[in-house]
């Protein structure tokens, strides 16, 4: 990550604490004075910014570990993020577990992230258990893969990815991971290292 590009994250997470909305708009709103490039510059960090988001997540873990005795624990799961617009990269029609009952599921466009948080005990908050996601995979379904020329990988394939990750981080550390039934097939349990027990 450059300077520049470090600099604009910098006032773009200050706004983001500050800001109503979770819009980059917003955020730069919010950060006020301290947001003094031209707004496109912001708008760039995320869609032309040449950095990893995995090292930024490992960077978080690696501030979080110290908190961390012994194994680490780990939950694994999949959130909808509903968007508007045609236009907006990665979106699809996925089921909206929110406002789905047994008897109706319903489909709702936006964004599927699959996520990998650590959970763990903040020295603030003694006895308070906080998921605090440090990994993340944009799920595509095969028709957006192929639109987008990605090679299509199923929601487990990306978690093992992000395990795989991790795992390879901290070759040291054992680490349990919590998810539901769709985690639990044999794509994630032999597909993942030996330093990760599943629950």
């Amino acid at each position: 990550m450059t300077t520049p590009t470090l600099e604009s994250l910098a006032t773009l997470m200050a706004g983001w604490v500050l800001a109503s909305g979770r819009t980059v708009t917003r955020m730069i709103l919010a950060a006020g004075d301290s947001a003094d490039k031209h707004f496109s510059s912001y708008h760039r960090v995320f869609s032309a910014a040449r950095w990893s988001l995995d090292r930024v997540g490992l960077a978080v873990f690696d501030l979080i570990e110290p908190w961390i005795d012994g194994d680490v624990l780990l939950a694994l799961d999949d959130t909808l993020a509903r968007k508007r617009g045609l236009k907006i990269f990665g979106c699809g029609m996925h089921h909206d577990p929110l406002i789905s009952t047994r008897s109706k599921a319903v489909m709702n466009w936006g964004h599927s992230w699959v996520v990998l948080g650590v959970i763990v005990e903040l020295p603030f908050r003694p006895g308070h258990y906080y998921c605090l996601p440090i990994l993340f995979r944009l799920y595509l379904n095969k028709a957006k893969a192929n639109q987008h020329r990605r090679v299509y990988r199923t929601r487990p394939e990306l978690a093992v990815q992000m395990l795989d990750t991790l795992c390879s981080h901290r070759k040291n550390r054992r680490f349990h991971a919590v998810a539901d039934s769709a985690y639990g097939g044999q794509s994630v349990l032999n597909g993942s290292v030996r330093q990760v027990a599943h629950i």
